[in-house]
């Protein structure tokens, strides 16, 4: 009995990181390497209400915990999402006292690309995608609703967008343009090296080192595979399937009025109640 109780003792040892020391630097960019520590915020799916509260309510603790050292919004992969949500978050960013540095891992689209492009700095990796395009709403009603619903969401655009062809040195109208030029539907996409070129992102690095994952591991794989919606626990997105069998996406619906999705879904992925 001892025995067995070392062994599983051992075990669950084996599954702590232990020796693990987060680094804490106020430039966490060393000769090309990105050192990010435990002052990170994980970012993936949809963005919604729900992720808006859990990242800004990370940002404002973090502030709290110390000013001094950088905080990272770490993006694995992302399409976008509430236009408003992306708005809080943008705004939680510039408040902050510390620095907010997002770093993009895999994908970045629509309203997350807007945030990585307009955080103080950010960085990814060389085969990165980030991609920008125009915002887009799913809207029902009669004429004159439909025309309200186009105008503010034109408007969303408008000042979200902005500054995006701003800091690339471009007028709005010329940034629009340039999207159509480089793919036929709108979606401008980008490798990392060419994203920096474009200034929708500051810094390309070949190497990324999490100084601070702590954490147990998790438990190991089933054997059969089963589809998860993106960040379900904090986004409140919905893995649901339809009367053919496809498996969706259901978005929370849009509590703000005038809300609008800015979100890359070319398959159809994320349905909106």
């Amino acid at each position: 009995s001892n025995e067995i109780q070392r062994f599983q003792k051992e075990d669950e040892a084996r599954k702590i990181a232990s020796k693990a020391k987060p680094k804490y630097l106020k430039d966490p960019l060393v000769d090309g390497v990105l050192y990010i520590s435990d002052r990170r915020i994980a970012f993936n799916g949809a963005v919604t209400e729900q992720l808006a509260d859990y990242v800004c309510t990370r940002i404002a603790f973090y502030n709290n915990q110390s000013s001094e050292f950088p905080i990272f919004i770490v993006v694995d992969n992302s399409p976008g999402g509430s236009v408003a949500a992306g708005y809080q978050i943008q705004k939680a960013m510039a408040a902050s006292k510390a620095p907010v540095h997002v770093v993009v891992k895999g994908f970045a689209a629509s309203m997350t690309a807007v945030i990585c492009t307009l955080a103080e700095r950010s960085y990814c990796y060389p085969n990165t995608i980030l991609l920008h395009h125009q915002a887009s709403n799913v809207v029902r009603g009669n004429m004159t609703v439909l025309k309200e619903q186009i105008d503010f969401t034109n408007q969303w655009f408008d000042r979200l967008a902005t500054p995006v062809a701003k800091k690339m040195g471009i007028s709005l109208e010329e940034f629009v343009k340039q999207m159509y030029a480089n793919d036929s539907t709108g979606d401008w996409q980008a490798f990392g090296d060419k994203a920096k070129e474009l200034k929708w992102v500051d810094h390309v690095v070949e190497r990324i080192e999490e100084t601070a994952i702590l954490d147990l591991l998790p438990p190991a794989q089933a054997t059969s595979i089963t589809i998860r919606p993106p960040q379900s626990e904090i986004s409140g997105v919905t893995a649901k399937t339809d009367d053919k069998g496809r498996t969706y996406f259901e978005l929370p619906p849009l509590s703000n009025p005038f809300d609008a999705w800015w979100i890359y879904d070319p398959q159809g992925l994320f349905r909106a109640r």
